[in-house]
């Protein structure tokens, strides 16, 4: 009978630290899709504004539309608001970017 009890306890041990173990597991996995998900909304990957360019406007608009716009810094500024509105993937960071880009490179005393 002694014994019977000694196994039934070791076996509710083994199961707990099991338990525990497979508890930590899922809480430092939970911890690296968290980091992930910041990581992308954020932008952390760092990408140079004729990139994101490339990546957001080009995709959907020809880059004649953007060489011949001639916009000023706040109707280009106007223009990536309304953009990111209606999907465009920037962040603000990101965007302050485009817009700094865009401004530079198809301004109204661009290249």
């Amino acid at each position: 009978m002694e014994d019977t009890a000694k196994e039934s306890t070791n076996r509710r041990g083994n199961g707990r630290r099991r338990g525990n173990r497979l508890s930590w597991i899922l809480v430092v996995a939970l911890g690296v899709l968290v980091l992930i998900v910041v990581s992308a909304i954020s932008g952390c990957s760092s990408k140079p504004p004729a990139q994101l360019v490339e990546e957001q406007c080009v995709g959907c608009h020809a880059l004649t539309i953007l060489e011949s716009s001639r916009k000023s810094p706040e109707d280009w500024e106007a223009t990536v608001t309304r953009m990111v509105e209606i999907g465009a993937k920037l962040n603000e960071q990101q965007a302050e970017g485009v817009i700094a880009y865009l401004s530079e490179t198809y301004g109204v005393d661009g290249p």
